[in-house]
């Protein structure tokens, strides 16, 4: 059980601190003398007053160690914290101050540019880097860290709470390096919100009331240059292996293996170990039960790791439309292995069975594309290239499996993935989209020789990726956002012993789709106990509810949302119902009081709409508009019309495998 803190103050105690002059030539921290007991008991009384969430239970532990952290700040503002912190007071403010900095980095960047470029370059320009050059995000999230983590220890040092032995040495390193720019930029570059906590979580606050989301951590996927250098040479090391043994897989996989050792958990303990013995032993670990390659060619590389799959109990299959590629040495060796090779397109590869792994090499490329010669680089040429190799990218998507790391890994080494991201991100999401070029830009530019064409191609340059590792859309978002909703957005509701009844009109909905409001139901359940109640009711019978309904209520307190879904054309049960985000949007509104005044719903509430906000977008696809008084805004969150695409319409059986997917995250909960 999580253990809960009320948040009143952030730390008010720094506000009174006298500030060290000769902090840095002190060796970077007061000598015993120096340390300030009477600070630091006054400072673990205000934590008692902060908002934090221990994580205790196994929800709250994944969500942290998805994002590599001991801390985050939730959706409402609250801090969720490691259960190992407990009784580390030090730790626990270093966590706080360390989300509120990055926080206020984020802010900067979208709110005042200018201010934060200078902060970037001053980071940059202090020492070597890990962050890529070239890569925007990695260099943002490089620069929010580091700052953070320079003044989580600025501000322990300037009020007397550490001593210099309790200093880590890289954060010394980093102190030398960046407490001197730090201080000459006090004021005019550093504003005073980075050196006293209370401006600061003021400023937070501030913001989230004016709508803004904060990313606390690097997407999953991200990682940093040593594990990717790691990644790297073992899975050059892997083909070396393979090679010896008399298989001779194309140097473009190296990328791809990299990918998969770093999805599936290479750690730098394990690195020098046997590249085999890791490879089936991160399978293992991770239940990986069958590989897919589309586009398998002449199967060296299902050849070369059909050995480890069968050790590791792994199914493998390949995919061509080649049948004479995948009759030679190669793939006789991989059937005598047991991989099943199928001579077909991905785009109309009917099988009933998903995939866990799934793999392209060279297949989604511009060189490599099915179209004539001569019209390979005219408009019409490259418009199908385009359109084909998005097509293949979704079917290729949609045979995932509902493993938490199920992904689709794609490269073309020496040409481009030809998939527009901002389509790719319409039905997928982008874990890794690797932006360095394996071809040139005038490699292709140079044999075109129209301007429309010319744009095309520079567009498609600026969003192409020479890998992509891309996952299903939507379940996962969802089912992370039910656990958020369920340990976050109400987590109060527990304490005040608020009942919420979830209602749905069972004759509008197919039983798959019943199935995942059932599995929804039981995973609050698990936690909120009674205070979950369902109702099922039908219109066929004369019911008004809306397909959707929740209604809670608690002492001096009442609250509901509606849904309710309309489609452009043909039966409801045609289309993917994205059921858990829309119960995340019900329970939510379900979470305001209905005489909240325009204050409240701009302050206290201000992060659950940002929430419902966040998660309709993520289904629609467009902003929800929140606007007037507060019985319109009122109005706006508790009836809610979702209006699914025409593109979210598809065959019944395919739609219950979805619905599936959903029902088993739920339960895997």
């Amino acid at each position: 059980m999580m253990k809960k803190f009320f948040l009143s103050k952030i730390i008010s105690v720094f506000v009174a601190g006298i500030f060290m002059s000769h902090l840095l030539s002190y060796g970077l921290a007061p000598v015993a003398g120096f340390q300030n007991p009477v600070t630091k008991r006054k400072l673990l009384a205000a934590l008692a007053d902060t908002e934090i969430i221990y994580a205790d239970t196994p929800e709250a532990v994944n969500l942290l160690k998805r994002n590599n952290t001991s801390g985050i700040i939730l959706s409402t503002g609250k801090y969720l914290v490691s259960g190992e912190i407990k009784g580390d007071e030090i730790g626990l403010l270093r966590i706080i101050l360390h989300e509120n900095i990055e926080a206020l980095m984020q802010i900067l960047e979208e709110k005042d540019p200018e201010r934060y470029k200078k902060i970037k370059d001053i980071v940059l320009s202090s020492g070597s880097h890990d962050a890529e050059e070239g890569d925007i995000q990695e260099i943002y999230f490089y620069v929010n860290h580091k700052v953070a983590r320079l003044f989580e220890w600025l501000i322990l040092l300037e009020q007397g709470m550490v001593f210099d032995d309790e200093i880590p040495l890289s954060a010394k390193e980093l102190l030398n390096e960046l407490a001197p720019r730090a201080f000459s930029g006090r004021g005019h570059i550093f504003t005073p919100e980075f050196w006293d906590p209370v401006l600061c979580r003021k400023r937070i606050d501030k913001e989230v009331s004016g709508g803004m989301r904060f990313v606390m951590a690097k997407m999953s996927g991200s990682f940093s240059e040593a594990d990717k250098e790691r990644a790297g040479r073992m899975a050059r090391a892997y083909l070396r292996r393979k090679e010896e043994l008399g298989i001779e897989v194309n140097a473009s996989y190296t990328d791809i293996i990299a990918q998969i050792f770093l999805r599936l958990g290479l750690t730098e303990e394990t690195a020098g170990k046997d590249p085999e013995e890791i490879f089936k032993n991160l399978l293992k670990e991770n239940r990986i039960r069958n590989i897919l390659e589309v586009g398998c060619g002449d199967c060296a590389f299902l050849a070369a790791i059909s050995e480890d799959a069968r050790h590791a109990e792994v199914d493998i299959t390949g995919i061509d439309l080649n049948s004479a590629a995948m009759n030679g040495s190669y793939g006789d060796m991989a059937r005598e292995r047991g991989v099943e090779l199928i001579e077909t397109d991905v785009r109309s590869f009917a099988n009933k069975e998903k995939y866990d792994i799934i793999i392209s090499s060279g297949v989604l490329s511009l060189f490599g594309a099915h179209t004539e010669e001569k019209d390979r680089f005219a408009g019409k040429g490259l418009t199908d290239i385009i359109r084909k190799s998005n097509d293949m990218a979704k079917s290729a998507v949609q045979l995932l499996s509902e493993h938490e790391k199920a992904a689709f890994y794609a490269n073309t080494f020496t040409s481009l993935v030809m998939l527009y991201r901002d389509k790719v991100e319409k039905y997928a999401d982008v874990i890794t989209w690797d932006n360095t070029r394996k071809c040139s830009f005038m490699s292709v530019y140079k044999y075109l020789d129209d301007d429309r064409v010319r744009k095309m191609w520079s567009e498609i340059w600026d969003q192409g990726a020479s890998l992509a590792v891309i996952a299903k859309k939507g379940a996962f978002y969802d089912f992370t956002k039910s656990r958020i909703l369920a340990m976050d957005v109400m987590d109060w509701a527990r304490e005040e012993e608020r009942v919420y009844e979830l209602r749905y009109d069972e004759s509008r909905l197919t039983p798959s789709q019943i199935d995942v409001i059932k599995a929804y139901a039981e995973t609050l359940r698990e936690k909120f106990g009674a205070g979950i109640k369902v109702k099922p009711c039908s219109s066929a019978n004369g019911s008004r509810e809306s397909i959707i309904a929740v209604y809670c209520e608690g002492e001096a307190f009442k609250g509901e949302g509606h849904i309710e879904v309309e489609v452009p054309e043909g039966d409801l049960e045609e289309y993917v119902l994205r059921l858990s985000g829309m119960l995340n949007i019900a329970f939510a509104s379900a979470s305001i009081d209905e005489n909240a005044s325009l204050e409240d719903l701009k302050t206290g509430y201000a992060r659950i709409i940002n929430y419902i906000k966040d998660q309709y977008s993520s289904i629609i696809g467009s902003e929800l508009e929140i606007f007037g008084g507060p019985e319109q805004i009122l109005n706006t969150l508790r009836y809610v019309k979702i209006l699914l695409p025409k593109a979210d319409r598809l065959p019944p059986g395919r739609i219950r495998e979805y619905n599936e997917l959903a029902r088993k995250l739920l339960i895997s909960a």
